[in-house]
């Protein structure tokens, strides 16, 4: 029961950061069980939708302005470049959940090194320039969607990838941080399905199902709690940056 707890928090608390909380349960040798997995990430998906539904009105909204032709052809575009991203998330986290890939601890420790660097770089030295997404174009997507597909190696982060090429294209810390937490909530409700699977029906007794209630409470609790923490104190993300690469650092020399 507190091992459970205790997974529970430490997910919670990493998903709404940007550092990888698989590299965290690995390094700790904590394994989660699929019905801890399925109801974390249903529950921050639930979160992520209640937290950024004015960008899903706002996304659903434009995907029918090319339809209804009150934009140009370039806002346009820009509206369908966000559902471009979750192809390849999508596809290599089915391939990489098929194959059980396992990544060492030095490769894992460099990606944290490289990636920390690189989030306190975007974030103290480029320019909030961007205040919507509406600036954001085919060629962000493309490279977003290829750091947000390395996130599945444990150390890059897919929130931390995302805010960090956000900011690197100058947009917004909370408009960056936001997004980011936009673009998990198709990754995080699709990867239920597997771990669904794999879970016996018979094994949800009474006992299991109020501590999936209760593992859910604290979810809704504490990953809300630190998205919100985040939103009003933002310069928090490029001290993680550094927590980062001394974490990385940590790995490489233990």
């Amino acid at each position: 029961m507190t091992k459970w707890i205790y997974g529970i928090v430490m997910q919670s608390i990493t998903e709404a950061l940007p550092i990888s909380s698989s590299l965290h349960l690995q390094l700790l040798r904590y394994k989660q069980s699929d019905m801890q997995t399925a109801i974390l990430h249903f529950a921050t998906g639930l979160i992520s939708i209640f937290l950024c539904k004015s960008e899903i009105y706002n996304l659903i909204y434009g995907f029918s302005l090319p339809f209804i032709g009150v934009c140009n052809i370039w806002t346009k575009l820009s509206y369908y470049f966000l559902y471009i991203i979750t192809i390849p998330i999508l596809c290599i986290g089915f391939c990489l959940h098929k194959s059980q890939v396992t990544w060492p601890n030095q490769l894992s420790g460099m990606l944290s090194i490289v990636c920390g660097i690189f989030l306190f770089i975007t974030d103290i030295y480029f320019p909030e320039t961007h205040k919507s997404l509406s600036k954001f174009s085919l060629h962000h997507a493309l490279i977003l969607s290829l750091f947000q597909s390395l996130a599945f190696i444990p150390g890059v982060s897919r929130l931390g990838s995302a805010y960090t090429i956000l900011r690197l294209f100058s947009f917004h810390r909370v408009v960056a941080y936001k997004t980011a937490i936009l673009l998990g909530i198709i990754p995080s409700i699709a990867s239920i399905y597997p771990h669904l699977n794999t879970i016996h029906y018979r094994s949800l007794t009474l006992s299991n199902i109020t501590l999936m209630l209760q593992s859910m409470i604290i979810i809704f609790i504490i990953y809300l709690y630190t998205i919100l923490t985040v939103l009003k104190n933002l310069y928090i993300l490029s001290s993680l940056g550094i927590y980062r690469a001394i974490f990385g650092l940590f790995l490489l020399f233990r």
